[in-house]
């Protein structure tokens, strides 16, 4: 596995569909090709604003829309921006309940922004998330969950939805214990019961390793999934009233 894709956030299959933009914008005969290029050049009609692909990009850097550019007076759009506005939408909680079947199999399926200042606002969200959701992301070395007790590391707890144990009612806190000693402690609830496509990330990745002894990086990894987690929760919020 790559360890700048950590499979409990990224999205595979939405990559996959994604890469003939982000290699260029150039498209086959295939059916997710051209159902990219329709969607490419929907888009640019609802937005007003022109496609630029890659090639083009590094060709003319006069092209480029500047990051201190208004989102009102940008008059292009890339292929980043377009994973960035998908990943977005793709993260939004009402949108996933109602479309995760069609997301996975037809990219069109994906809605249209209201207008461009929806688009701008979302794809800043996604970028957002595409980085926290690099698993070296400088952002998810604060961590907020601890691993205080020693022993042997082996996870032996069957780890289900209810064994979140609280210890701070007032912030909703809890620890999660993987054996008789040792627990990850300060978990939000919020962080706990958090869906991401369907599963639980925080109890899953601990269920999945029942039975392993959990070293150093696993430990710091398992803590970087749970900063992650509550740096997602707050961007889905914000990305769920945009999309109201």
């Amino acid at each position: 596995m790559n360890k700048k894709e950590n499979p409990i956030f990224f999205h595979h299959l939405f990559r996959k569909k994604m890469n003939a933009l982000l290699s260029g914008g150039k498209v086959g005969e295939d059916s997710i090709n051209l159902s990219l290029l329709h969607y490419v050049e929907q888009l640019g009609n609802t937005l007003g604003l022109s496609y630029l692909t890659q090639d083009e990009i590094a060709g003319n850097v006069c092209f480029v829309n500047s990051p201190e550019l208004r989102d009102d007076y940008k008059t292009s759009f890339s292929s980043k921006d377009i994973l960035n506005f998908c990943y977005a939408v793709w993260h939004s909680e009402s949108y996933r309940e109602k479309n995760l079947a069609y997301l996975e199999n037809d990219f069109l399926q994906l809605p249209y922004p209201k207008g461009s200042n929806t688009f701008w606002r979302l794809a800043a969200i996604g970028g957002e998330l595409l980085a926290i959701h690099n698993i070296d992301a400088a952002k998810v070395e604060k961590f907020i969950a601890n691993f205080p007790q020693e022993g042997n590391n082996t996870i032996t707890a069957s780890i289900e939805e209810m064994d979140w144990e609280i210890v701070d009612g007032e912030d909703n806190l809890g620890r999660v214990w993987i054996n008789d000693q040792q627990y990850f402690d300060n978990i939000p609830l919020s962080v706990w019961e958090l869906k991401i496509g369907g599963n639980l990330p925080a109890k899953k990745w601990l269920k999945d390793r029942k039975g392993n002894t959990l070293e150093v990086d696993d430990i710091t990894e398992y803590q970087k999934i749970i900063t992650t987690l509550l740096e997602t929760d707050s961007l889905i919020k914000e990305i769920d009233k945009i999309m109201v």
